[in-house]
């Protein structure tokens, strides 16, 4: 991490098999709900088909810094 403890110091990227639907496209957000972590869909290779229907998707994922504006939607202001 950098010195001010926010964001990525590199840039992580993953490889991510997933179900098929919903259908993942360039740039939509993944969130991993267990760690908290953001990871914005980068490549997205249909692994297997069913006629012509993804059944499973390999999604190279690459993970986003803290400062991220994806990391504020969904949270509600406390302060009220």
């Amino acid at each position: 991490m950098p010195p001010d403890g926010k964001g990525l110091k590199e840039d992580y990227k993953f490889q991510v098999r997933m179900l098929g639907l919903p259908r993942v496209k360039k740039d939509d957000v993944l969130i991993d709900i267990a760690q908290g972590k953001c990871y914005y869909a980068n490549t997205i290779v249909n692994t297997t088909e069913l006629r012509r229907i993804p059944v499973i998707q390999t999604v190279g994922a690459n993970e986003t810094p803290v400062t991220d504006a994806v990391y504020k939607l969904g949270q509600q202001d406390n302060a009220g």
